[in-house]
């Protein structure tokens, strides 16, 4: 799960939506051991397969657009009344 937080987060988030329905109660252990059980097994697979998450993929490239989009800024204030 280590290379897919966001992910995993996000879909036993959603998955126990579904089962409970919002702001449900599961009182069954079984589930909860079930849904790790799940978890770690398809992140495992994920991981070996393709590497870093879905998630994890898109707010990396989010990233790295707006990261391209902010102009280089030049010296501050301070540097350019140092030089002159």
């Amino acid at each position: 799960m280590g290379s897919m937080p966001l992910t995993a987060y996000s879909v036993h988030l959603v998955s126990l939506v579904v089962l409970a329905g919002p702001g449900g109660w599961i009182a069954d252990n079984r589930v909860w051991v079930a849904s790790a059980v799940v978890s770690l097994v398809d992140c495992t697979a994920w991981s070996a397969l393709k590497g870093r998450g879905p998630l994890e993929r898109v707010t990396a490239w989010a990233a790295r657009r707006a990261g391209q989009a902010v102009p280089a800024a030049g010296p501050g204030p301070a540097a350019r009344s140092a030089v002159r």
